[in-house]
This record gives C-alpha cells, structure tokens and sequence, in this order.
C-alpha cells in the first residue's frame, strides 16, 4: 500500500464524524477495493503495532487521543511501577504497579489514561495489552527449592524468580551464576519460565566479574568471522593516499595516554607560525579511511556504539586489528590522519584553523606520568618523554591559556577524582585509592576541547547535518537543594545562577574537607550531556557549538563527523545523502546516547563490584566518612579513603529520625541529632552484597551514649 492510502486512512479515523469500526466495516467505508483489501489490513496492523492505531474491544479500531490510550514501551523502576515511553515528545505516562497486567520491562504496550498522577503531573495509566513481549536473557544466581531449580536474577528491574524449564548441564550447580533465556510470561506464583543458556560460573571467583558485567548488559565481546574477514583485508596504503594528502610527517608530534593503552587515536604538536602566533596541531586517526560507511565493520561499530573500558580490560568498538594496529598512530610509523591545524595567539584565543586529510608520523609514545615528570623537572622520571622537553613546557603554557579562556566565558570545571583499583592476574583488588589529577591530563584534555569546538563551529558555519554534543541547563529544583546545602555552608548563590557563579562556588570550596562532596553535588544537579542533530549548545563547557571528533577508534558519534569532514575536503555534499542524514541524525543521536550511558553503567559497576571485593576484607572495622546522600530510609556514606559508598539504615540507629526533605536531613526525635550531607560520621562495615552491589554500614560514633538508657526503645511495629 502507498503512503498515499496510508495517509488516507489517518485522515479517515481522524475525523469528527469518525466512529470505532472494525476492520472490514472500515474498509467498505473507505471503499478498498477487493484486490487491495490484503495490503490495506497489512497497513492497518502496521499502524496498530507502531501505535498510531489502537484496537477497542469488539476489534474497533480508533486513534489513541480518541480515546485516551498511548502505545509505547514500558520502563520498569526496581520498586515495582514504571513509565510507558511514547516515542515522541510527548510526557511519559505513570503505571503504578497494580497497574501493569504481568507486563515486563521492555515491552510495548497498549495503555488507557485514567488520569494526571502527583509525579510531577504527568499523566497515569494502566495497562490494557501486551503487543510485544520483551524476553530478554538474565544473569542471576541458580538455587534449588524442592524438586525444582529456580534462577535469583540479579538485575534490579527483575527482582524476581525464574523458573526453569528443561533439563541442566552438568556445570549448572547451585549457587553459580548462570544467565536464563525468559522463554514466556505467565499470571501467578510461577510467573517467569526460562532456560539456562550459559553457565558462568562459582560467584565467588573474582574472574567471573568481567562475564557477569558484560553478560548483565547484553555487551558483545566476539566479532562474527565475516567481519574479521573483512578486517583481515585492511592494509595500510599510505603510498597511494600521500598524492591525496598533506605530508605532515615532518611535524615533531606526540600521542600522550595512559601508561595501559593499547590504541592511540590522538597525536598533538606544537610549532611557532609565521606572525609569532601558537600552531597548535591536533591529530586524529583516520578511522573512516579503513572503515567505510555501510560494510559489515561499520555495521558492527554502529552496534556497539563505544568502546567500553574496564580495569582490565576493554570490550572495543573495533577489531583489534583496526584499534590497536592499522588504525592506531604508532610511534615512528606512517599513519593517515585527519589533521586540524590551529592557529592561537598568546591569550589562547582562535584566530584561524584548517582541517586536512594528512599522513603524519608520530616521533614517541609518552604516557601521562612521563611527561608530568617532565613538567616537574624530575629527570630520573622522564622517559620517553625527556627529549621532548621543551614542547612540553610550551603545550602546558598553551593549555593554561585555553583553561583561563573556558573560564572567563564561563565552564564549569569539577575537580573529581577518579577511583584507583589495581587488581591481580586473577582480578583480585589489590589496592584502593584515587587516581591523581595531572597537569599532563590537562594538556591533552585542552587540545582535544578546541579541537573539538573549532570543527563544531565548522559544521555549524556551513549548515552541514552533523551529530553534535550537547548539554542543557542544570534541573532547577536540583541546583536549589545545591544552593540550600552551600548556602548553610556561607556559600550564597544567587536564584538563577550563571555557570561563573557555579564555577566561583568550585573554586572557593577546592580546599575544604567536603571539596569532592560539593563538586559531586553540583553534578548531580546537571543534566547529562547527550548527542543530538540538534546544536542547542553546552551548558558545562560553555560552548555554543561542540561536538565529538577527537576518538573516532572508539567513539561512533566521532566516526560519524569524520566522515562529513571527507565531504567537506572534497568540496560537496550530495543532497541526497544530506536529506538521508537529516533523517537519520535524531534517533542515531538517541541511540547511540544510550550506547554511550550503557557503557557508563557497566564501567561503574565493574569498579564498584572490585571496591566491594576489597572491602568485604574489612567488614566489621571502623572507618571515618562523609554523608553523601539523604533519604527517609537513611543516608548514604562515603569513604573517601577508599572512595566507596554504603548505606546506614534509619531502622539501626537508637534513636526515632524523621526525614525533613526541604532541608535534605535526617532528625533525631529526642536526641536531636542531624544527619545531612557532608556531616562527618565513624561506621563499622555490616555486610556486603556482591550480587546487589550494596554495602550497609552501622553507626559506631552516637553522640550521648550516656544518654542512651534513657532514649524509649523502638517497638515493633505490628503486621509487619
């Protein structure tokens, strides 16, 4: 069927006159000729599954605003309710749990709206139908229960029990963890049925960790053989590129990474122009050169949509032979790069930048800790990094002069540290710390940000459809629990802050004892920078045109802006592949922005799953924390020697607290003592729990321990 008819039957059910008919009733009342009645039922069962149609008792078909129903896929919260998700702008539809029908997370479903609910007023509904089952594979631990095997799963969302059907491997033993296939769905105690389709192995084994993150997050960790062919094919052809190129092999350039990397997709270099000025040179891999739009690897890449690191270990968006070998700017080798060249004057200011296609050569691989060695004058530390001295120290110059320019018009720098786990050849977790914040850091961080900004502005400049970085304006009820918490710190902030008002507070707290605490705060109120074809700008840098250009090995988004820059080299853009992109860009943008978050999810609980390793070393000892986050059940503390958080429950102090949630701090009832964020506490560890990644503490520094025989006892409470 046309679009022609397909509009025409929207327009159809759309109009005042229009009562819910069936399918039959509908086609005669559109006059659908008997040969195309095949295809017109095909159209209306598309319509119906996409939900621009909905289905009415007696098989009546309407549009949803007629009758109050959406279609859409439903988001489960770990307590039980969840939001059905329409697809477009419109608000996200509340389904409280009594609500859902036995629908899972992931499906679509049809929902009717029964009215507006106190969240935020969004609307609420219930669940009429299930279109679409999602039945996805779990992780979760394997017990037995009588004669049955049952399957604990571990994700939040699904905190239930599997079934299983069918007979178990040898391997299966109880207390392993396994990952189940959901082959259906059914009312009742026994309500989710799987299959074990993998038998990972004893929980306890610190090894297993990798399997059980990556498996959790349906990560893939093998390349199907067609594109390892493929990849096998790939050759390094600098000779026939060097007539299409800039030979830019005589540039003294460096790459700069951590002392662990295996793929180095950026290289800088730094020389005097002609008017006195800085010519900064960033220098990126030409990815887009060996993997070209719509073969087999670009299709694996645009799957996977990132590189996810791990302590250990990366899970890559390509084939190692492209990541760490053809691609990679290896020191003394040719490589095609895609070369910006930046011209700054001595305040750091932009003054002009080109963009070539180039062949470049690297002169040595520096790690951070070399060249901070270098900038700290401490010869017997410098390396690799000695003879290159002298560009060094200019570089730091440079980067302090684009550091100072971010911050007069305005960015936001949250100084964060990171958390130190070093683990053993068995994965074990060895040592707990934080990494330490270099000026080396810096310097490439700087490069990059420009470099970024000024093939941002290019895009922007030119009207080319491009995948930019953006980021929004903080939430304004979170930025006020923010200016309530510094406030009673003396900190004023004023209704409607600038990003140099927020970026004042960073500074005037980056020698306090709650330094970090602070900083996370103001984070935590910040929206999540996300890839959009849309340049609404970047609250946090301040920058009205950024995007990602800089990791094209492993960043998709990155590839992407590669792949125009070409066009742009080569003088035009076909307006077909334009309006192709322009159609393509927005939901590319929201795929691969949860790409991106996926890979954030599985690198924090990698590390969390390590910390809580190490400290179940610990459990029963005492340690000195700050309290990071308050709720009515507790509060959250952190220990910031180890940079790891748990949580101390309300229900195990002495005393009766009440939560105060316009002030975001706990009450003692008769001893009047207070918890809120950034109050300092001593905690003993109680337990910890791996497969929840959970670690609850118990108070152990109760001021007035004198007073408390004479504090009531709590009573249980009844029914409980």
């Amino acid at each position: 069927m046309t679009r022609t008819n397909r509009e025409a039957i929207l327009e159809y059910v759309s109009g005042s006159n229009y009562q819910p008919l069936k399918l039959k009733e509908l086609a005669r009342a559109m006059e659908i000729p008997q040969a195309q009645y095949r295809n017109f039922r095909r159209e209306i069962k598309d319509l119906e599954s996409e939900g621009t149609l909905v289905r009415l008792r007696h098989s009546r078909y309407a549009i949803p605003a007629r009758v109050d129903q959406i279609v859409g896929d439903l988001h489960l919260h770990t307590k039980g309710y969840g939001f059905v998700v329409q697809g477009d702008n419109s608000a996200d539809v509340l389904v409280r749990k009594g609500a859902l029908k036995n629908a899972g997370d992931g499906d679509r479903v049809r929902v009717e709206i029964i009215g507006q609910s106190k969240w935020e007023g969004s609307p609420e509904g219930r669940v009429i139908e299930v279109l679409d089952e999602n039945l996805p594979d779990l992780v979760g631990t394997l017990f037995r229960r009588g004669q049955r095997m049952l399957v604990e799963i571990d994700e939040g969302k699904y905190q239930r029990q599997v079934h299983v059907e069918g007979p178990l491997s040898e391997e299966a033993m109880e207390g392993h963890k396994v990952i189940v296939r959901i082959v259906r769905r059914q009312r009742g105690a026994g309500g989710l049925r799987g299959e074990i389709v993998e038998v990972l192995g004893d929980p306890e084994v610190a090894k297993l960790d990798f399997l059980r993150a990556a498996k959790k997050m349906a990560l893939p960790l093998h390349f199907p053989s067609q594109i390892l062919a493929e990849v096998d094919a790939a050759a390094i052809d600098i000779q026939t590129e060097l007539p299409h190129r800039r030979d830019l092999r005589s540039l003294r350039c460096v790459t700069i990474d951590p002392i662990e990397a295996r793929d180095f997709d950026d290289a800088v270099s730094l020389e005097v122009a002609d008017s006195g000025n800085w010519l900064l040179g960033v220098h990126i891999a030409d990815v887009s050169h060996y993997v070209r739009e719509g073969s087999a690897v670009d299709r694996e890449a645009q799957h996977r949509g990132t590189s996810v690191y791990l302590l250990d270990r990366v899970i890559p968006m390509l084939p190692e032979k492209l990541s760490s070998d053809v691609c990679t700017l290896k020191p003394h080798q040719d490589r095609l790069a895609v070369s910006v060249l930046i011209e700054l004057d001595l305040g750091g200011k932009v003054v002009k930048f080109e963009i070539y296609d180039s062949i470049i050569r690297s002169s040595a691989r520096l790690t951070y800790h070399e060249v901070q060695a270098v900038l700290d004058e401490r010869e017997v530390d410098m390396g690799a990094a000695e003879p290159f001295a002298d560009v060094l120290q200019e570089l730091l110059n440079v980067s302090r002069r684009l550091e100072n320019r971010r911050r007069e018009r305005g960015a936001l720098d949250f100084d964060l540290p990171s958390p130190l786990v070093e683990l053993d050849d068995m994965g074990e977790p060895m040592r707990l710390g934080r990494y330490p914040r270099f000026m080396s850091h810096r310097i490439i961080e700087e490069c990059m940000l420009v470099a970024n900004e000024c093939v941002g502005q290019l895009m922007h400049r030119l009207g080319w459809p491009a995948l930019f970085r953006v980021h929004a304006e903080p939430d304004a009820l979170k930025l006020k629990h923010f200016s309530d918490y510094v406030g009673a710190r003396g900190l004023k902030l004023q209704k409607k802050p600038k990003p140099s008002d927020l970026q004042n507070i960073l500074g005037r707290v980056a020698k306090r004892r709650d330094a970090a605490l602070i900083n996370r705060l103001l984070l935590r109120s910040m929206m999540r920078a996300e890839y959009s074809a849309h340049s609404i700008g970047h609250y946090g840098l301040a920058s009205e045109y950024y995007l990602h250009f800089t990791s094209p090995i492993r960043r998709y988004p990155d590839l992407l802006v590669h792949r125009l820059i070409k066009q742009i080299n080569a003088g035009h853009m076909d307006e077909d592949v334009r309006t192709e992109l322009k159609g393509r860009l927005p939901w590319l943008g929201e795929y691969l922005t949860e790409c991106e978050r996926r890979a954030e999810e599985v690198e924090r609980d990698y590390i969390k799953t390590k910390q809580l390793r190490f400290m179940k070393r610990h459990i029963g000892e005492e340690f000195t924390g700050l309290v990071s986050g308050v709720l009515r059940s507790g509060f959250f503390v952190e220990i910031a020697r180890f940079m790891v958080e748990g949580f101390c429950r309300v229900a195990d102090l002495e005393d009766y607290y009440l939560f105060d949630g316009r002030r975001q701090l706990l009450e003692g009832h008769y001893s009047g003592r207070t918890f809120r964020q950034g109050t300092e506490v001593t905690v003993t560890i109680g337990s910890i729990n791996l497969t929840n990644l959970q670690m609850d503490f118990i108070l152990s520094d109760e001021r007035g321990r004198e007073r408390r025989k004479r504090l009531p006892k709590k009573r249980a409470r009844r029914g409980k």
